[in-house]
């Protein structure tokens, strides 16, 4: 009876020790994924800075492209309306002196 007692105990002892070296085993791996999703929430959060970086950086571009799009086309309008104001008004420059020299010839004729 005593020997059945002893490995009774040999036995109870020897899940013990596997029960206690499962439960580490558990408590490493929950360690491990606990630590692995505190990296990935890190991961996460320094990707959600990047993208909001991102697209701040886009939005200033697009500004930048849009304030140039629109000084170039006032540019644009500008020089069409002086280009033909100033095409008209040296058409009537020399006009206007074609006209005083016809005058001055016909004068110098007579």
């Amino acid at each position: 009876m005593e020997s059945y007692f002893v490995v009774i105990v040999i036995i109870g002892i020897l899940a013990s020790h596997k029960l206690l070296s499962l439960k580490r085993s558990v408590d490493q791996k929950i360690s491990r994924l606990i630590e692995e999703k505190r990296k990935l929430e890190q991961e996460t959060s320094q990707l959600t800075d990047e993208k909001i970086k991102l697209n701040n950086k886009r939005v200033m571009e697009n500004n930048e492209y849009q304030a140039r799009i629109l000084h170039l086309s006032t540019l644009r309008h500008e020089f069409d309306a002086d280009y033909i104001d100033g095409r008209q008004w040296l058409a009537k420059f020399i006009s206007e002196a074609e006209k005083a020299f016809d005058e001055s010839i016909s004068l110098t004729l007579r």
